[in-house]
């Protein structure tokens, strides 16, 4: 039935704490539902409920359903039949199973979720019974395989065609919507045959504009009706911002506001109003749960010392501080509207949102009950908005954001990482080769170890000037902390220390030399750790906007060192074996007391030839060098070109 849309509650998986694989099932998974994570499914029963609100749907009619990897099936047959159907969808994942086309669907994140709602069209030709088929993912090893829904009968349509009917969706305001768990199967009544049901995604052909349409549609006058401001550039033609706010000038000199987003309870979205661009001293308007199923605007101010928000009671003049607050909650999206007075006061000082040297903020994260958290999601504008002005306002500039990334990837992971190989394991290597009156292994060295400096240094000046100075990120024990800026900041000032200990080192023969190597090599091993681990708490901070598999790719990369480290120690054993069996040139090949940054003083004058094994050892350290510039590439590709999700879905 083509002329006609008629929805109908079909299938309602309540999906209690759903940790999801991240990209959903692959097309692979389409014969048995099984994912591919090792582990078996679980024998015991599925603890999520599956409920129909009716049995008998007509064919070209959609259903919407809930669940995590859901397909529908002849139900006389589920195991052998093909998939049927099509999932219509804009925040999750089809997947095509052959014969057909978009007719699975899956998650697109692992995000934790409480719900998910899907949408799905019958083929208008289908006269059968089939059933939803639902695999859940709880954890990795923990889910459910091919549960079946109770049996749907699907009846083609006899009557002839009839002209399109328009009858506007009836507006969903106010307080939390929730979609029943279940409805009695009842016979529709002719004139509710034409009346849509409120489509709870943004799907093709089922949202309308204005009140009536699906929560999305609060980006249709974007930039042409309304001013906005969103978390990412990109994100409003795509329709896939996490956190965004529209504004206009009433006639009635008030602002009308929205803020639209991803909303988990408890969380909030917020816009805050700024002299710049840095969080401290900011008036921030934000909606969260109220407590009581619904939810409400509230105040905060941003704190400068210490950096945290608090719950404030501002006061206006003009009337209600706030009216006509209509929200709107549907499968994890949240759209706050209201009105709000254009002048008020927090603690006696005006605010006035007229004003032209007013930055926005966006943000959203957990609230609690003294206000807004630590943001999850934030962005600032890049200059002072007008929210009189219907245009859509830029960002903040991200570039000292990635070149701070790319900086310290470049130094940690590259320079830092070879340069100390050829100083552990290349001191008799090109032995006789100089380079401006030094050992060739020295030369090369220093020269990495400098560029690491340099490297490290650049990336800390990056960040402190995109900040403005110390992060606002906890580094321990709140919402949102990372050890990553104390990392960071402990690995540049061991780095900054190694030259300053070289310049105060003795001479190569001098007794207590060995000192000096000792703490030579452990200061700079603590950095390059320190340096590496930086990078891997970066991945979890909302500005990197890095995928998890960024994970993957850094300990591949630090296996890959750890290998190197051990094919060269074995290498060393067998040189050192070798070296003393020969009596021309007893000792070790390397030894600890020579150590250091000018030790070789002491390669010059005592072991002129190279040790046993040289070809072995320039041949690791070739391919040392070719594999780690591709882990920096791909690295500094990721952080450059953030988020790498959207350029990698693109290339493939």
């Amino acid at each position: 039935m083509r002329g006609r849309v008629a929805r109908l509650l079909a299938l309602a998986a309540a999906l209690a704490v759903c940790g999801a694989y991240q990209r959903g099932a692959p097309s692979t998974a389409c014969g048995e539902m099984t994912p591919g994570h090792g582990p078996p499914a679980q024998p015991t029963p599925m603890p999520y409920n599956i409920t129909l609100s009716s049995t008998v749907i007509k064919a070209g009619r959609s259903c919407r359903s809930r669940g995590f990897f859901a397909q529908v099936r002849y139900a006389d047959d589920p195991d052998s039949s093909p998939a049927l159907g099509r999932f219509m969808t804009r925040q999750h994942t089809t997947v095509s199973c052959q014969p057909g086309e978009e007719n699975g669907i899956s998650h697109a994140d692992n995000k934790v979720k409480e719900s998910v709602t899907l949408l799905w069209l019958s083929p208008p030709d289908l006269d059968r019974d089939v059933l939803f088929r639902v695999s859940v993912v709880q954890e990795y090893s923990t889910f459910w395989v091919g549960h079946d829904t109770p049996v749907i009968r699907v009846l083609r349509e006899a009557r002839p065609e009839e002209p399109a009917v328009e009858v506007p969706p009836v507006p969903t305001r106010g307080p939390r919507v929730e979609e029943p768990a279940a409805v009695p199967a009842v016979p529709a009544e002719p004139a509710e045959e034409n009346t849509p049901a409120p489509c709870t995604e943004d799907c093709d052909g089922a949202a309308a504009d204005g009140d009536g349409g699906a929560l999305a549609s609060v980006y249709d006058g974007c930039g042409r009706s309304v001013g906005c401001f969103a978390d990412a550039d990109g994100c409003v033609e795509s329709r896939s911002c996490e956190v965004l706010v529209t504004y206009a000038l009433r006639p009635d000199g008030r602002y009308q506001l929205q803020l639209y987003g991803g909303h988990q309870a408890p969380g909030y979205l917020a816009v805050g109003f700024s002299t710049d661009q840095f969080m401290g001293d900011d008036d921030v308007i934000y909606c969260a749960d109220d407590g009581a199923g619904g939810f409400a605007v509230k105040h905060a101010y941003n704190n400068a010392v210490p950096k945290r928000a608090v719950v404030v009671e501002p006061e206006s003049e003009e009337g209600g501080l706030v009216s006509d607050v209509r929200t709107e909650y549907r499968d994890g999206f949240l759209r706050c509207e209201f009105s709000h007075a254009a002048r008020f006061t927090v603690d006696r000082r005006p605010v006035d949102l007229s004003s032209s040297d007013l930055h926005l903020m966006v943000a959203s994260g957990p609230a609690h009950a003294g206000g807004p958290g630590y943001h999850s999601v934030r962005r600032a504008s890049g200059g002072p908005v007008q929210l009189q002005s219907r245009a859509a306002a830029a960002g903040q500039s991200s570039l000292l954001f990635r070149l701070h990334g790319a900086l310290m990837i470049g130094a940690w992971i590259g320079t830092a990482s070879t340069g100390m190989l050829l100083a552990r394991y290349y001191k008799q290597t090109w032995a006789g080769r100089k380079l401006a009156g030094l050992d060739l292994w020295f030369q090369g060295h220093r020269t990495l170890m400098m560029l690491t400096v340099l490297l490290a240094i650049g990336g800390l000046v990056c960040i402190v000037l995109q900040l403005g100075g110390w992060t606002s990120t906890p580094l321990l024990g709140a919402p949102g902390a990372s050890p990553h800026p104390l990392l960071g900041v402990l690995c540049v000032a061991l780095a900054l220390l190694q030259p300053l200990m070289a310049m105060c080192r003795c001479h190569p023969g001098a007794p207590r030399r060995a000192i000096f190597n000792w703490l030579h090599w452990m200061v700079g091993s603590a950095a390059h750790i320190l340096g590496v681990a930086a990078v891997f708490f970066a991945v979890e901070l909302p500005a990197a906007k890095l995928p998890d598999w960024t994970y993957w790719v850094l300990a591949a990369f630090v296996v890959f060192h750890v290998l190197t480290h051990f094919i060269l120690s074995l290498a060393q054993c067998c040189s050192d074996r070798a070296m003393r069996s020969d009596k021309g040139r007893g000792g070790e090949a390397y030894n600890m007391r020579d150590m250091g940054m000018n030790s070789y003083h002491v390669y010059q004058a005592d072991r002129p030839q190279e040790a046993p094994g040289s070809t072995l050892r320039r041949t690791v350290l070739g391919i040392y060098i070719v594999i780690n510039m591709l882990f920096v590439a791909l690295l500094v590709c990721m952080v450059v070109l953030a988020p790498a999700d959207k350029w990698l879905d693109a290339i493939m």
